[in-house]
């Protein structure tokens, strides 16, 4: 069985240490979940071929409202929009 581990980090918490099987990864994908960091993680661990797994080893995947803060624009009193 494969198993991939991978870190969670979520605004002040610590980060966490997770693991899951493949087999669990297209599970979780088959039930159409939303489209946050983890489900592109799984689909990139689904979708790599087994030879390949050694590409996933420090990649990023972030939700879409995680963009960095200065790429946000700002209306003219100075709020992010």
């Amino acid at each position: 069985m494969r198993r991939f581990c991978f870190q969670t980090e979520d605004g002040p918490s610590p980060p966490r240490r997770h693991s899951i099987s493949l087999r669990t990864a297209r599970v979780i994908l088959e039930s159409n979940p939303p489209d946050d960091a983890l489900t592109k993680m799984l689909r990139a661990i689904e979708s790599t071929a087994s030879g390949d797994y050694d590409g996933l080893i420090g990649k990023t995947y972030t939700d879409n409202g995680d963009a960095p803060y200065a790429r946000r624009r700002r209306n003219d009193e100075g709020r992010a929009r």
